[in-house]
C-alpha cells in the first residue's frame, strides 16, 4: 500500500509539468489498485463510501454513450486529492519534531482560554489564504505537540476539553476563509459563473459572514465551556515569552508562503498545485534546520533517513483519510458528469422562489449534500452553470453568491468527508463524523441561522 501511495504522488507531482499519456496509466492503475488493497482492512464507513463510487460508476457505463473519459478523469482527480493530503502530512512530520512548534504552542496554551482560542482561530483564518487546508495540519500538530496530560495536571477530561476547543478554533478559522480570499478556489469559481459579479462588490460581504461565523465560534466557545463561578482553573506557565516562542513560528509560515507564491509565479502553476508541490520541499528543509547542529556531513543523511520513512509512516498511517477524500473527489466528479447542465436551472423555475428563499435553499442544499460527500466545489459548479446561462439584470449576483460561498463553508467545516475534518481526525484519533457532526454540529446549526438572518439583511439593502 505505501508503494502504490508512492507511486501516486510521485506520479501526479511529475504530471504537473508533463501530461504524457503514460503517467495518466500509472496513476489509474496505482490508485485502483490502491482502493482495492485498502478495502481489504477497510471499516464500514469506508465500505459505504467505495460503494458507493462503484454504484455511480456503474450508473456511468449504463446511462452514458462514452462513459470511459467520465471515469478517467474522476480516477485522476481522485489521484490529486490522494497527493494533495498525502503532501500536508508530510509537513505534519516535519512540524512533529520542530522545537518552533513545542514553544509556540505552549506559549498559546499558556494564554486564558478566551484568548487562546481567538487567537488560534485568527491565526488559522489568516494563514489559510495562502496554505489553505495546511494550516490544519500545521496548526494542529502544534496544538497536539504541547497540548500534553501534564500540561492539563493529569486531567485526562480537561486535556480532551483544550484538545476539542482548540482544534474547532483552527478548523472554523481555515472554513471560513472561503467566503472572501482570492486565493479561494470557490471564490475563483464563483466569479467565472455568476454574470456580472466582481470580486470588489463581493469580497465586502464574503469578510462580513466570515467575521461573523468567526464571532460566532468564540461566543459559542465561551458558552459551552465556561469555567463555574467560584472554580479556579491551573493554567500552565509559558516557559518563553511572547518573541522567543512565536516569531519562529511567524518564520515558518513566511518561509511556506513566499515558497508557494514563488513557486506558483516561476512555475505557472496554480495555488493548490504549488501548495502540492512544495509541501515536501519545504518539510524536508524544516527537517534539515532541525538537524543542523550535526553539520553538513551528517545532516543530509539523517533528512535522508526521515523521507525515506514517509512511505512506511505518514502514507500507510493515512490510509483511511486518503480513501475517504479521494472517493469523496471521485464521487463529486462522477456525479457532476450524471446531472444534466439545465436540472438546477428547471428546479428554479418550476418552485419560483423568491431571491432571498432561492439563496436560502441554494445555501442549506450545498450545507446538507456536504454531509454525504459531495464536494461543495462540485455543487458550486452544479448551480453556478446554471446561474451562468441567466441574464445579468436583475440578478442580485452577490446575495447569491454569499449564499452559495457561506453553504460551503458550512459544508466543509461539518462534513464528515471534508478534508479539514479528515485530518482533524486524523490529529485526534476520533472519528469524522464524531468531529464533524457532534463537535462542530451545534455551531453549524447556530452558523446556518446567522447566514439566513445577513442574507436578509443584504435582501433588504440591495437596490
Amino acid at each position: 500500500m505505501a508503494v502504490l501511495l508512492t507511486v501516486i504522488v510521485l506520479t501526479t507531482l511529475m504530471m504537473l509539468f508533463s501530461d504524457w499519456i503514460g503517467f495518466r496509466l500509472l496513476i489509474g492503475a496505482a490508485y485502483l489498485l490502491f482502493v482495492a488493497v485498502a478495502m481489504l482492512v477497510a471499516n464500514r464507513r469506508d465500505f459505504y463510501f467505495t460503494g458507493a463510487a462503484l454504484v455511480l460508476s456503474l450508473l456511468v457505463l449504463v446511462v452514458k454513450p462514452e462513459p470511459w473519459p467520465i471515469v478517467a478523469k474522476a480516477i485522476l482527480l481522485a489521484a490529486y486529492f490522494s497527493t494533495f493530503l498525502l503532501a500536508l502530512n508530510m509537513l505534519r512530520d516535519a512540524a512533529r519534531t520542530s522545537a518552533a512548534v513545542r514553544r509556540c504552542g505552549n506559549y498559546v496554551i499558556a494564554q486564558p482560554p478566551g484568548r487562546r482560542y481567538a487567537a488560534l482561530t485568527a491565526a488559522a483564518h489568516l494563514f489559510a489564504i495562502i496554505l489553505n487546508y495546511g494550516v490544519v495540519n500545521l496548526l494542529g500538530t502544534m496544538v497536539k505537540r504541547s497540548n500534553t496530560l501534564a500540561s492539563a495536571g493529569g486531567d485526562m477530561r480537561r486535556y480532551k476539553i483544550r484538545e476539542q476547543r482548540m482544534m474547532l478554533a483552527v478548523m472554523r478559522g481555515q472554513c471560513t476563509m472561503v467566503g472572501w480570499s482570492p486565493l479561494s478556489i470557490l471564490i475563483a469559481l464563483t466569479l467565472a459563473l455568476i454574470p456580472g459579479l466582481t470580486w470588489g462588490a463581493l469580497a465586502p460581504a464574503g469578510a462580513t459572514f466570515s467575521l461573523l461565523f468567526l464571532a460566532l465560534g468564540w461566543v459559542m466557545d465561551r458558552a459551552q465551556w465556561r469555567t463555574p463561578q467560584g472554580v479556579s482553573v491551573q493554567m500552565p506557565v509559558a516557559r518563553h515569552g511572547f518573541a522567543e516562542s512565536v516569531l519562529p513560528m511567524l518564520a515558518v509560515l513566511l518561509g511556506i508562503m513566499v515558497l508557494v507564491v514563488g513557486a506558483s509565479k516561476a512555475l505557472n502553476l496554480t495555488t493548490v498545485d504549488s501548495i502540492m508541490l512544495m509541501m515536501p520541499v519545504f518539510a524536508m528543509l524544516w527537517i534539515g534546520v532541525q538537524f543542523r547542529h550535526l553539520g553538513p556531513r551528517l545532516m543530509p543523511a539523517m533528512v535522508s533517513r526521515r523521507v525515506a520513512r514517509w512511505p512506511m509512516g505518514e502514507f500507510a498511517s493515512s490510509r483511511s483519510e486518503t480513501l475517504i477524500l479521494s472517493n469523496a473527489a471521485y464521487i463529486g466528479s462522477v456525479l457532476a458528469a450524471l446531472v444534466p447542465e439545465d436540472a438546477i436551472e428547471n428546479l428554479i423555475v418550476r418552485f419560483d422562489l423568491p431571491w432571498l428563499g432561492l439563496a436560502i435553499a441554494l445555501a442549506f442544499i450545498i450545507a446538507a449534500v456536504g454531509q454525504l460527500g459531495v464536494n461543495s466545489l462540485v455543487m458550486l459548479t452544479l448551480i453556478g452553470s446554471s446561474l451562468h446561462h441567466m441574464p445579468a439584470d436583475g440578478l442580485p449576483s452577490v446575495l447569491l453568491a454569499t449564499a452559495l460561498l457561506g453553504g460551503s463553508a458550512l459544508s466543509i467545516a461539518s462534513s464528515p468527508y471534508g478534508t479539514p475534518v479528515v485530518l482533524v481526525g486524523g490529529l485526534t484519533g476520533e472519528t469524522p463524523e464524531k468531529i464533524g457532526r457532534v463537535w462542530n454540529g451545534p455551531f453549524t446549526v447556530a452558523a446556518f441561522g446567522v447566514l439566513c438572518l445577513y442574507l436578509a439583511a443584504l435582501d433588504w439593502w440591495r437596490p
